[in-house]
Formats: C-alpha cells, sequence, structure tokens
C-alpha cells in the first residue's frame, strides 16, 4: 500500500464512521439503528465483507441507520442480522431493549400496554393504562388472545387494538339493590342473596334451582340506570350495559320491545339513587337468573 492510498483509505474509515452516527441518532438515538447499538458501526464493518458493498448498503444506506433497518440488515451479512434485530426493537417502540410505548412509562419486552377507559356513571369516563404480558405469542396483537387483559372495575370489554396498545372498556353495570331475585323459598332482595344459597335460573331448556357461585357489588358515583316498566306491571332498574337473557343489553331495550317475553312499555335513563350496584352468578350453563319476574343474564360470567 502506497502512502496515497492509506491516506485515502484512512479517510473513508473516519467517514463511514461519521455517518454510522448521524443515521443512528436519526433511527432511535443510538448508533446503528436502535437494539443493535454496532449496527452502524458494523453496517461500516459491512466494507470489510461484502454486506458493505451490498447497498452501499450498509456503509451508505445501511449505515444510514433506517437503511440497515429497512433493508432487511442492509447486505444481509453480519450486519443484516444485527439490523434485523434493531428493527424489531425500533417498532416495538424503540431501540432501548424492544421497550413498548405505554403513554407516560415503557413497558418491558414481551408485554403489551393496556389502555381502559372505566365509565362509572354513564359519562364522566376516566382513563388507566398498565402494562401485561402479551399473550397472543407470534401472533398479532387482538382481542381475540388477549381479552383476559381488560381487568379493572365494573364489566370489562375488549374494544379494539392500536398498534402494540390492547384498548378496553371497563362499565360499572349490575342491578339495585331493591332487584327482586326469585327462588324456591319466594322473591328475595338480590342483596341478601348469598355464595350457594338456590335461585332459579335457564339450565338447559328448564328453569331450574341453582346455587350462587358468586355475588358481586360495584361502588358508582353519580351512577345512572335504565328504568324499564313492562305490561305486566314489573319495573327492572338495571345499568345500560347489564346483558339481557338473549344477548342485548338494557340500554339497547326500547319502548314497544319485549322482554323475555313481556311487552316493554317504557324505557328511560334516570338517575341511581344508591351508592353500589349488586349481581349474582347461579351456577348454569347459561349464568342467567329471574329478577323482577324476567330472565336476566349476569355480568359475572366468565
Amino acid at each position: 500500500m502506497t502512502g496515497s492510498q492509506g491516506l485515502r483509505c484512512f479517510a473513508f474509515v473516519i467517514a463511514a464512521a461519521t455517518c454510522g452516527v448521524g443515521c443512528g441518532s436519526s433511527n432511535s438515538g443510538t448508533p446503528a439503528g436502535g437494539g443493535s447499538g454496532g449496527g452502524g458501526a458494523t453496517g461500516s464493518g459491512g466494507t470489510t465483507g461484502t454486506g458493505g458493498q451490498a447497498g452501499t448498503g450498509t456503509g451508505t444506506g445501511g449505515a444510514a441507520g433506517t437503511g440497515g433497518a429497512s433493508g432487511s440488515g442492509g447486505g444481509g451479512g453480519v450486519g443484516g442480522a444485527a439490523g434485523h434485530p434493531g428493527g424489531g426493537g425500533g417498532t416495538a417502540g424503540g431501540g432501548a431493549g424492544g421497550g413498548v410505548p405505554c403513554f407516560t412509562t415503557t413497558c418491558a419486552s414481551g408485554q403489551v400496554c393496556v389502555y381502559g377507559t372505566v365509565i362509572p356513571n354513564m359519562g364522566n369516563a376516566y382513563t388507566t393504562y398498565t402494562c401485561g404480558d402479551n399473550p397472543c405469542g407470534a401472533d398479532p396483537l387482538s382481542c381475540s388472545c388477549a381479552r383476559a387483559l381488560c381487568v379493572g372495575p365494573g364489566a370489562a370489554s375488549c374494544t379494539g387494538v392500536s398498534g402494540t396498545t390492547l384498548m378496553c372498556t371497563f362499565e360499572s353495570v349490575c342491578a339495585s339493590p331493591e332487584t327482586l331475585i326469585a327462588t324456591p323459598t319466594g322473591e328475595r332482595r338480590i342483596t341478601d342473596i348469598l355464595p350457594g344459597d338456590l335461585v332459579y335460573s335457564a339450565d338447559g331448556n328448564a328453569l331450574r334451582a341453582v346455587p350462587v357461585l358468586r355475588i358481586g357489588q360495584t361502588p358508582v358515583y353519580h351512577h345512572h340506570v335504565m328504568r324499564v316498566a313492562l305490561a305486566d306491571g314489573a319495573v327492572l332498574e338495571m345499568s345500560a350495559g347489564h346483558p339481557t337473557a338473549d344477548g342485548r343489553t338494557f340500554g339497547q331495550l326500547r319502548a314497544g320491545d319485549v322482554l323475555d317475553g313481556v311487552a316493554i312499555v317504557s324505557s328511560e335513563l334516570v338517575p341511581y339513587r344508591f351508592s353500589r350496584t349488586y349481581d349474582i352468578l347461579p351456577a348454569s350453563r347459561t349464568g342467567t337468573y329471574v329478577a323482577a319476574g324476567r330472565l336476566v343474564g349476569s355480568t359475572l360470567s366468565p
């Protein structure tokens, strides 16, 4: 090697190193594309193998940080292997170890952000967020595989997915303490029902007396409920999200509809007079129970 060749080689190495630092900061703030640290450096190192030549790839495009990640690692050699994990870290939320952004915090690698909207009073909602282990594994995040992460106050439902964030809604949905429940010994207030007590529930093709598995009560503030009056004189006060026995909710019921075979005379949203709502779960296939003479669903069903 002549002296002039040595100087040109030295200038090339400095230029490659400078490009590697600049591109890494534009991608994730670390050299060479996120999690691979040396991805940019290894990219310029790509000049030692065909990797550097393959996408000048790793020198100009690859060392450009983003080029290393999006080009499947620029030359597909050592630099390519390092670039691919780095890109994964970037997709998951930043080159800092593949963490997942979750509003004011960052979830660890392998977790997802669970964003919850809590509706305790049919209007004044508030939000929560937490991290949870991703149960979907290599499959795309979806409600079908991650629904169990929606755990919070009231009845939970998974409403969708946004990137690495699972969207959940929690509603206070139960019955008023005055709701009368049908039992083998007559009607009893729902607040007097305890686990093990017998209540009537649809089980198979018949209405049977079955024990209560669980009871629940939810604190509510400035809550509203649906006041549903039936043609037979029965009146039920249930939260709008409480299920009927046929899969609807009380918030969907309107005058002229039918509830368990009886016509609805009126259905209106009214202020709730109590500080808690109540529910029970019978040990039957349906989890339904008879309230004010009508078969309704339970929010405690799995």
